[in-house]
């Protein structure tokens, strides 16, 4: 074998080697940063969940609070309406028409 012969077939191989070498490199630099994309998204998406449902408990909050006012605002009226009926005198006339009033007043 001639020497030239010898000398593209070492230099082959270098190349050879030094591609395998940057290849693995680049491979081993490519999974590091896709595991710390990794890492960062179910980072962002543990917040992202955590405020979530921090938003769903404080929105379930003011609905209990709204639902507690309106009953509480609800009762009182009909509290005073209670008292309002109570206060007057009634006929047969005029309790027959309350009577009606209430019971179909869902029917209008």
């Amino acid at each position: 074998m001639s020497e030239g012969y010898l000398d593209t077939l070492k230099r082959i191989k270098e190349a050879e080697s030094l591609t395998e070498r940057l290849l693995s490199e680049r491979r081993t630099q490519l999974e590091q940063e896709l595991k710390a994309l990794e890492e960062a998204s179910s980072k962002e998406i543990a917040e992202a969940q955590a405020q979530g449902e921090k938003l769903i408990q404080s929105e379930v909050e003011k609905a209990v609070t709204a639902a507690k006012e309106e009953a509480a605002r609800i009762r009182a009226e009909a509290d005073l309406k209670a008292k309002e009926l109570l206060a007057k005198k009634w006929d047969k006339r005029k309790l027959r028409k309350l009577a009606e009033e209430i019971l179909f007043s869902e029917f209008r």
